[in-house]
This record gives C-alpha cells, sequence and structure tokens, in this order.
C-alpha cells in the first residue's frame, strides 16, 4: 500500500514540477520584457517624448473618432495585479511621439537628446512613430529595423533620404507596402506612412 502511495507522490510532484517550469518558462521571459519595456517608455517620457499604452492610445483614438464616453482609459488588469507586476506586464507601448515645441523651423530643426532612438528599438510592439521635424539622419534609421508592428512612421520635416529608408525594406509588418510605393516617389520633406 505504501509503495503505490509513493508511486502516486512521486507522479504527482513530477506533474508539479512539469507545470511550474512550464509556468515560469511563459512568465520569466513577459517580466523581463515588461521591465525593459518600463525602463524605455520612463527615458522616453523624460527625454521629452510621449509614450502610451495599447489601452490609452485605442482610447485616445476612440475619444477623436466621437467614440468613446469621456472619463479615462482602463488599464488591461485589476489594481492588485499592476500593483504587484507592474502596468507594462500587462500593456504594450504602441505610440511613440517626439514633442516638438518649434513646429517647422526647417527640416530637422528638432535635435533628439542622445540615446532616444535606442530607446524606441526597445520598443517591438510600437505601432505608431511620429518624428515629424525631428533631427532623424539616415543612419539611425537602423533603429527602426526591428519594429515588426510599425503601422505609421511620420518623418515629415526630416533630412531622411532613400538611403536611411533603406533601412526599413525588411519590415514585414503592414508598413512595408506604403514604404515600397513611397521609396519609388519619396522626397526628404514629407514622409508619412500611411499617407
Amino acid at each position: 500500500m505504501s509503495h503505490s502511495r509513493l508511486q502516486f507522490s512521486l507522479r504527482s510532484l513530477l506533474l508539479f514540477v512539469l507545470l511550474l517550469a512550464l509556468g515560469l518558462g511563459w512568465f520569466v521571459p513577459r517580466w523581463k520584457a515588461a521591465r525593459e519595456q518600463q525602463r524605455a517608455r520612463a527615458a522616453v517620457n523624460a527625454m521629452g517624448g510621449c509614450a502610451m499604452y495599447d489601452y490609452e492610445y485605442r482610447f485616445a483614438q476612440a475619444e477623436r473618432s466621437g467614440g468613446a464616453a469621456g472619463g479615462s482609459p482602463a488599464p488591461p488588469a485589476p489594481r492588485w495585479a499592476r500593483t504587484l507586476l507592474g502596468d507594462d506586464f500587462f500593456a504594450d507601448i504602441v505610440y511613440v511621439d517626439y514633442l516638438v515645441a518649434d513646429v517647422h523651423g526647417g527640416a530637422g530643426s528638432s535635435e533628439l537628446p542622445p540615446g532616444f532612438l535606442g530607446q524606441i528599438e526597445k520598443l517591438p510592439q510600437l505601432e505608431v512613430l511620429e518624428l515629424q521635424d525631428c533631427s532623424v539622419s539616415d543612419d539611425d534609421m537602423k533603429h527602426f529595423e526591428g519594429l515588426s508592428h510599425l503601422t505609421r512612421l511620420d518623418l515629415a520635416y526630416t533630412l531622411i533620404t532613400d538611403a536611411g529608408l533603406s533601412h526599413l525594406r525588411g519590415l514585414s509588418s503592414p508598413l512595408k507596402k506604403g514604404l515600397e510605393r513611397e521609396l519609388q516617389k519619396s522626397s526628404n520633406w514629407n514622409i508619412v506612412w500611411p499617407s
């Protein structure tokens, strides 16, 4: 009798260890990604940018189109869970804008702080990036190569040329179709995808 009980306990222990390993295999990478996103969001905001979570951005879009009923956007998890794990565990940054004080002072008139674009590449779920009138160079475009969810990229009034845009040819996002068309006819004064 004790032998079968020991056998059952060993099976239970092995099942428990397996389930724990699978859970940690999902949790630990998500937790690390959330911490990296949290640091990148804090840095972008501290440098004068505006980084928005997916639920904030969707709420702002609905509000602009008249679909939001007022109030404020609701985070996707209960308060206790966000307190324990942080907002970044449950929500992704999908929108970044660099706030330009002097609008259209000349192409690339607003100097981006050092390290700003390095923080952008740490936001892999980014969908919208608005850097109009900023000092983004052709070489800086390499920071956007891994942004596979990008659907809108605003580089109006920058000094980007076709050489810089070539960094984006490898994107697998919906932005790529519009980019391929625009590379045929681009000028460095009004580059916005999709238009």
